[in-house]
Order: C-alpha cells, then structure tokens, then sequence
C-alpha cells in the first residue's frame, strides 16, 4: 500500500524583492533544503537520483502581476506552493519539519526570505491539497467516456531530442504509467496502453495555449489549459485504466521537469481526488 500526498505551503513574504515568475528551480532548491534539515542522507539521495522522482514541486502560486520575466513581492504578500509526495518516505520528514517545535519555519527563494503560515494536506483543505492510498485510486477509478486534465503550469514533453507541445493521448497517459509502475504497485502494461492510446483515444476539445518557463537560466516553453479525451471506443476496463492514470496526475505532475514547477494537472471533475 502506497499513500500519495499532496501538501500546499502557505507562504507570507518577510522581505521585499523581485523574482521571476516561474521559480521552480529556487523553490526545488527551498525544498531540497527542508529535507536536508531533517534528514541529509535522504536528501542527498534524492538529489543523486536518476530517472523519474518520487516528488514534484509547484513554482509559486499568487504572485502580483509583473512583467514576462519577474515580479516584485512587497513585504508581507501572501502565496502558496505545492510539494507531491508518493510515498511516507519522503513525506513524514518533509512535514516534520513543519510539526517540530522551535523556531517558525521560513523559507528562501532567490533572494526573498517567506515565513510558513500553515501547511495544507487534508483533503479539502485547499483545492490543489489532499492524500489518498493507492488501492483507494484503483477501487474509485470510474468508467468514464469522457475525461478532461487541467494543465495548471506549463507542461512539455521530452520526446527524444525535442519536445512536444500538444497532450497527445499516448504522451500523457504513457507518461503516467511509467511513473505509475516506477513508483506504486499493481504494474501496468505501458506498451500495450500506449498502443490504445495512439488508435482508440481521441482529442475532442481542447482550451491550451503556449507558455514559457524560465529554468536554470533557459527559458523552456510548454503549454497550459485543458483538454479533453474522448475514450468512447474503449472497453469498460480500459476506460477504468484511463480514469486511473487521470486521477494519478494529481500527484504525479505530467511531463518533465515537475520537481522545478511544470507539468502541475489534475483531471477535471469538480473536486481533487483524495
């Protein structure tokens, strides 16, 4: 059994600054900084860790308005950050840190120092917060002919020395899968899931447009909005499958690079799984 946990930050400046929109890498770093406080070798093992990571991070949500490049955040502004966890092993010393007495926890980003207001992981909580066991996402995954994701934060996809910019079927649910299986029990059958994906699962609608990410100097384009499958020809398994993996975006992030802040979704039915 594997619990996926979803925890938002609350977040209030303690001084002034500008920073760039999209800080994924700072709050990675920020995160990164928590775990070694309370556990270095953990820490440091995850930073040496090849392949797809047990964790995603959200840039910070709720800044002022600014220009394409950076923001200023006057003292005393509030916002929030997203930190996944699939597992108890990164979680419980990621949130001890925020449970343990002494000093209220503070946060760096770049150049601006945050003050912890709460830290949000009871479902219901916050729309983006929430935790759930796996066995709990395989019994609830429904037969649905529809099924709509929300790309919250830009999202790409990196197809062998490029990537692609459109939520192709096959590129959003073999991407789940893989993380899927690297990660939780009950293994799935990628390579025949990404055969369905390529000749039964269509794209009926679709609201998405292209945005960048600034990442470790670079600037990294993906794409944001929703989109909507249609699964229709599918088998009432299959489809269950397809609501699964739609459900498991929620705490897996989509796409690369979702420990610096891209690759944030969730399936679309009114609330957050959990």
């Amino acid at each position: 059994m594997t619990t996926l946990f979803s925890s938002v930050i609350r977040l209030h400046a303690l001084n002034g600054g500008a920073l760039r929109h999209d800080a994924g890498q700072w709050a990675n770093a920020a995160f990164y900084g928590i775990l070694h406080q309370v556990d270095p070798p953990l820490a440091e093992a995850l930073h040496q860790w090849n392949g797809r990571k047990p964790f995603t991070i959200s840039s910070l949500n709720g800044l002022p308005r600014g220009d394409s490049r950076e923001v200023v955040i006057p003292p005393g502004w509030e916002c929030w950050l997203r930190v996944t966890t699939l597992g108890q092993e990164i979680f419980q010393p990621f949130i001890q840190r925020f449970i343990q007495g002494g000093a209220r926890p503070q946060l760096q980003l770049g150049p601006i120092d945050f003050g912890v207001a709460e830290v949000l992981t009871v479902p219901g909580s916050h729309p983006w917060s929430g935790y759930v066991e796996s066995e709990q996402l395989l019994a609830q995954a429904d037969a649905a002919e529809r099924i709509e994701l929300l790309f919250a934060s830009p999202t790409a996809f990196n197809v062998g020395p490029r990537y692609e910019l459109v939520p192709l079927p096959r590129l959003v649910f073999g991407q789940l899968a893989s993380k899927w299986n690297a990660f939780l029990p009950q293994a799935i059958d990628r390579e025949s899931l990404e055969a369905v994906a390529d000749e039964a699962v269509m794209i009926s609608d679709f609201r998405l447009q292209t945005r960048t990410q600034n990442w470790k100097g670079r600037v990294q384009n993906g794409f944001t909005g929703e989109c909507v499958y249609d699964l229709s020809a599918l088998g009432e398994g299959q489809r269950r499958l397809f609501a699964l993996l739609a459900d498991f975006a929620f705490f897996a992030g989509v796409g690369g690079k979702t420990t610096q802040g891209m690759g944030q979704a969730r399936r679309v039915v009114g609330s957050s799984p959990g």
